[in-house]
């Protein structure tokens, strides 16, 4: 009662649509997938191999924009990050800034790179990604907000 059939709801990138048909009739159900079951293992990236990428990319190619609300320091980050294969390639303080230098590989073989951005004592964070190795479908701001803010 009250609920529209799954064929007339707005469908998520993210949701799975599952049909169970037995002998009594055809039942429906859906639910989010979670963003990191498309991250593998293997997306920690040599070190070398990631700064000769980051570099090629030219500065006006990179999107950027803010986290607001993440009360977590650098450390913290990296951990939360990488429990869900989003990896910490290096780690470096530039003016009072921790810059966190990340990568992640898609189970499509995409890689995705970003930097992260933390001023101690300020909640908001920067994020600075290439578009060019970053899907259409997929923002790295959503898994810094849904990791970041969710999981605990």
């Amino acid at each position: 009662p009250g609920m529209q059939p799954i064929h007339e709801q707005t469908i998520s990138s993210r949701q799975l649509i599952v049909a169970v048909k037995n002998n009594i009739d055809v039942f429906y159900f859906s639910g989010l997938i979670p963003l990191n079951i498309f991250f593998v293992e293997d997306g920690k990236m040599e070190r070398q191999v990631f700064l000769a990428t980051w570099k090629d990319i030219p500065n006006e190619n990179e999107l950027q924009y803010q986290i607001k609300e993440c009360h977590l320091n650098a450390d913290t980050v990296s951990g939360k990050l990488q429990n869900d294969n989003i990896y910490t390639i290096a780690k470096r303080n530039v003016e009072g800034q921790d810059m966190l230098y990340q990568s992640l590989k898609l189970t499509n073989g995409i890689w995705i790179l970003a930097e992260l951005r933390i001023q101690p004592g300020n909640p908001n964070y920067t994020v600075r990604h290439p578009p060019n190795l970053n899907p259409p479908s997929f923002r790295t701001h959503t898994y810094c907000r849904k990791f970041l803010s969710v999981k605990v």
